[in-house]
């Protein structure tokens, strides 16, 4: 798997959506402009503090932020669920009726998300 990065892109589109400058921006957040600037080009990588931040000041959604990686995990949890699943199925134990239900509403829960993945 390649490496699934904030899309940075994103943080400088929310900001500039907003209308508040980088310099405003790194102040509010107490973090250095250069810095920020660096963060936002995808010179470095976003810290959790920095990703969290926009999500609330700009209402970013996060699977925007993180599309690619997303797509991903959901793509995996869907799979993983439906393994346990059949998994349980075959062992047919008073427990995994149980079990099976309750992976089933999440297996349907994420069956009706769209995060651009491909099964």
């Amino acid at each position: 798997m390649k490496n699934m990065s904030t899309n940075t892109n994103t943080l400088a589109t929310f900001r500039e959506k907003a209308g508040m400058s980088l310099q405003d921006v790194a102040y509010v957040i107490n973090v250095d402009q250069i810095h920020l600037q660096k963060v936002e080009d995808g010179d470095r990588p976003a810290s959790v503090t920095i990703i969290l931040i926009y999500h609330m000041l700009f209402r970013a959604p996060l699977e925007d932020m993180y599309a690619e990686l997303y797509a991903h995990l959901h793509a995996k949890l869907l799979e993983r669920s439906e393994t346990l699943i059949a998994n349980l199925k075959r062992k047919q134990s008073p427990k995994s009726t149980y079990r099976i239900e309750s992976i089933s509403k999440i297996v349907n829960s994420l069956s009706h998300d769209d995060y651009g993945c491909v099964n």
